[in-house]
């Protein structure tokens, strides 16, 4: 299996004393990603998607942990685990 991808631009991470800047570089080649649509089951969809972020916020905290950023609270993307 063969992929093209072709990026506009590199993606990037900033961090300074004061702030922490995450800008992704898009797969040019991809097609538009969206979707419009009435949901018949609108809380079932909300609870997915909530679950969903808390996933991938779980994930990011994860990772700032193991990059020894403690950059979670500056972009308040989750609860500080200062346990």
């Amino acid at each position: 299996m063969e992929f093209e991808y072709r990026y506009h631009g590199s993606s990037a991470v900033d961090s300074s004393a004061r702030s922490t800047h995450m800008s992704f570089a898009p797969d040019t080649k991809r097609e538009p990603t969206y979707f419009r649509g009435e949901l018949q089951q609108s809380l079932e969809f909300r609870e997915a998607i909530s679950a969903l972020n808390a996933v991938v916020v779980s994930d990011m905290t994860g990772f700032f942990r193991w990059a020894g950023l403690e950059a979670v609270e500056k972009l308040g993307c989750g609860e500080s685990s200062a346990a």
